[in-house]
């Protein structure tokens, strides 16, 4: 159905629901529907260096979020993606990963650093039970500081 009302989501999309009470009696509920493309637009925007980007994953370490959408509704672990070690770093809810790439940008290896915010450290979060990542080359991170550069020599 929505991928009938907004084409270009291809489907993908954010319901927002809050319950309509009457003193403690639930009458019905209100929902919206957020355009997917605003999200990714959100998360675009985010400048991790000048190669890192921005994603999301999902409670079952799905991506939902992610530069190349293709990518959307493969666990991270998933062949197509190659990282199964990063997959095995979000099951466990490792705060950071890193290991070594190709950057096909820029031609050279390098190490890529990813750090993840998961909101169940926080406590009891209700909500969407997303995790969002940010993954960034080593070079470009440490090349702005010297802390840095002492840190991940």
């Amino acid at each position: 159905m929505v991928a009938s009302l907004d084409p270009k989501s291809k489907g993908w999309t954010a319901a927002i629901g809050v319950p309509v009470k009457v003193g403690d009696h639930v009458e019905g509920v209100l929902i919206s529907y957020l355009k997917w493309s605003r999200i990714e637009n959100l998360m675009a925007g985010i400048n991790v260096g000048k190669t890192g980007y921005v994603y999301a994953l999902n409670h079952q370490n799905q991506v939902v979020v992610h530069p190349r959408n293709e990518f959307y509704g493969i666990d991270l672990r998933d062949r197509r993606i190659n990282l199964p070690g990063l997959g095995e770093a979000v099951k466990k809810h490792a705060g950071r990963y890193s290991y070594e790439f190709r950057n096909i940008k820029t031609g050279k290896t390098d190490t890529k650093l990813v750090g993840f915010a998961d909101p169940r450290k926080y406590g009891n979060f209700p909500g969407l039970g997303w995790r969002v990542a940010a993954g960034a080359n080593k070079s470009e991170v440490v090349a702005g500081h010297p802390f840095w550069k002492l840190l991940f020599r």
